[in-house]
């Protein structure tokens, strides 16, 4: 389904009666609402009500060419103006790669709003480079490549996708095909590396001092995968340190590569199914570590 909001056009899938309360899936690079799609079913199964929006330059949702539009700041009041559109005051958050990022900035932008928060592979902006240290930065090569227009866009597409096949190595051929076949469209290249553009300035590969942001208020669960090729355990492990005390969790997950919600689709839903319902509080569900 359409909403119209801001200003801009966002397809949205929405699934489950709701009983348990929402969740709202955001995803990252390259990605799309068909990300979550097991996720979505293992959730609106048990009564949640589910919704899955293609971000701001992805999938059927509107591509502006500019780069302001994707902020996070930007992308947050898009969000939480959807949020609105479809009535719904309080959810629970989940967000992966630069869905977790922005899932990191609602938490701390509108903390009466989201009751619980799950960051998958992205950790806290202020630890990113700051518990990563020169490994996360080596890892992060492609953000200052992308920054580049159109370099970045010419050097994806060259020799039939090369680069972009590359960095997604570990995908099978069927999927890396639907990733290229959905940048190939008109204007969606560059509205993906418009993302990075609005907020990876080269000043963030300098060393920055964590404390600056406020605290997550919400219980926190936060997953990493020990066959992440862009992401480092420390980044994620020290964003520990942007949750208040006792309301942090942090599973691993073995043998998957950045992927989660596809590569470690059944891990994933159980850590959800445990952790999000009210019971399922940071005191209990799931352990302060857990390795999976």
């Amino acid at each position: 389904m359409f909403y119209t909001v801001n200003g801009y056009r966002l397809y949205v899938t929405e699934s489950g009666s709701g009983e348990a309360g929402t969740v709202l899936f955001l995803h990252g690079f390259p990605d799309s609402t068909a990300l979550w799609s097991e996720q979505v079913t293992a959730l609106a199964a048990v009564g949640w009500r589910t919704v899955a929006p293609d971000l701001l330059g992805y999938g059927r949702s509107d591509k502006p060419q500019d780069v302001l539009p994707y902020s996070l700041g930007r992308q947050a009041e898009l969000v939480l103006a959807l949020m609105d559109a479809l009535q719904c005051q309080q959810f629970c958050l989940v967000g992966h790669d630069f869905g977790a990022a922005l899932a990191w900035r609602l938490a701390m932008r509108a903390p009466g709003r989201v009751l619980k928060l799950v960051v998958i592979s992205v950790g806290s902006p202020a630890f990113f480079f700051a518990a990563g240290g020169m490994e996360q930065r080596k890892l992060a090569w492609y953000q200052l490549f992308f920054l580049h227009r159109p370099a970045a866009e010419e050097g994806l597409a060259a020799g039939d996708w090369a680069l972009l096949r590359a960095m997604l190595a570990g995908e099978s051929p069927n999927v890396q095909q639907q990733y290229i076949e959905a940048l190939a469209q008109p204007g969606a290249l560059t509205a993906a590396l418009n993302w990075y553009r609005a907020n990876t300035p080269p000043a963030m590969f300098a060393q920055l001092e964590p404390g600056k942001l406020p605290l997550v208020q919400c219980p926190t669960l936060g997953v990493w995968s020990s066959g992440d090729s862009a992401l480092t355990e420390a980044q994620m492990k020290a964003s520990q340190q942007q949750v208040v005390p006792c309301k942090w969790r942090y599973a691993r997950l073995e043998g998957c590569n950045h992927w989660v919600p596809r590569g470690a689709a059944q891990q994933l839903n159980q850590l959800l199914l445990n952790f999000l319902p009210s019971d399922g509080d940071a005191a209990t569900a799931p352990a302060a570590v857990s390795r999976l």
